[in-house]
């Protein structure tokens, strides 16, 4: 009798563990690299600053309840800086967290802000 118990508390502890350690995960996927968002030749801009975007959407159920872009995290990276118009040493990542029925994912732009 005493067997069972010890057996259905293993149980129960390898399920409990496993429930835990699923609620939650989160991916990241970095290294995507571009020289820049527009063509730019080696002369005839401005260096204004580093800066920084993103863009994120959820998921539920496997329904997208927006859109998340490079295009739109790179506009917004853009904006942060006055007087910019393009940007150059782009770097990409993109990150997705899992929660139990939704999904998160972002996408976020680092680069120099120029004004060509």
């Amino acid at each position: 009798m005493r067997k069972g118990k010890i057996a259905i508390l293993l149980v129960l502890a390898v399920v409990g563990i496993s429930a835990l350690s699923l609620s939650g995960c989160a991916y990241n996927v970095f290294g995507t690299l571009a020289p820049s968002n527009v063509p730019v030749s080696q002369t005839g801009y401005k260096v204004l600053g580093s800066t920084n975007g993103g863009s994120c959407t959820d998921v539920f159920l496997g329904i997208p309840l927006g859109e998340s872009s490079v295009r739109a995290a790179v506009k917004q990276a853009i904006s942060k800086v006055s007087g910019a118009n393009a940007l150059i040493n782009i770097t990409v990542n993109n990150t997705m967290t899992n929660y139990y029925l939704v999904q998160t994912y972002c996408i976020e732009v680092h680069g120099t802000a120029i004004r060509k």
